[in-house]
């Protein structure tokens, strides 16, 4: 038998973040959790045990609110939440008339060795999905601003690219195939 929990929260925003980017915008990730939920999933599918890999575990089985997004308030254009694969993410903030060009990706030393190489660990960075974590768009001249609230606050961030005139997401200067969880 397995027990599932579901739980919902809602929260009055002054003004929700918009779907919204512009040439010249940066693409931060927030969290730690890109990849290795993706592998617990993976995991859970094949069988395999997390016996010796904590942090993908925990991603999976003890989400977090990342509170400390609060503190980037007035100091983003833009947000997203992913859950159904980044690669899906960045498709979509993509539709908005931009194109997203990523230039580097976090590999974990877990999911690195959960996925046994680096291409099989940037497969479940994109397209693992579940991470509910949030892709920011900050203008250039924000950064370090946003860099340095997020370290006070103890949020993990990772500097991912940036968004340019054009379409399409591309990783490395190669078009990414869009690929994600679909619902029906």
């Amino acid at each position: 038998m397995e027990v599932a929990l579901t739980v919902s929260g809602y929260a009055l925003a002054e003004a929700p973040l918009p779907r919204k980017a512009l040439p010249g915008d940066l693409l931060y990730l927030a969290g730690d959790r890109w990849g290795r939920t993706g592998a617990a999933i993976r995991a859970h599918y094949e069988g395999r045990s997390l016996e010796g890999f904590p942090e993908i575990r925990e991603a999976a089985f003890y989400p977090l609110p990342r509170l400390e997004l609060l503190a980037l308030s007035g100091l983003l254009r833009g947000s997203l939440d992913s859950s159904d694969g980044l690669a899906e993410t960045l498709w979509q903030l993509s539709e908005l008339g931009v194109r997203v060009e990523l230039e580097v990706l976090p590999l974990y030393p877990d999911v690195l060795a959960f996925a046994g190489g680096e291409e099989a660990a940037l497969e479940l960075v994109l397209y693992g999905g579940e991470e509910f974590e949030a892709v920011l768009v900050v203008p250039q001249e924000g950064a370090a601003a946003v860099e340095a609230r997020a370290k006070a606050k103890g949020l993990p961030l990772f500097r991912a690219g940036r968004v340019v005139a054009g379409e399409g997401v591309y990783l490395r200067g190669a078009p990414l195939p869009r690929k994600g969880y679909t619902h029906f």
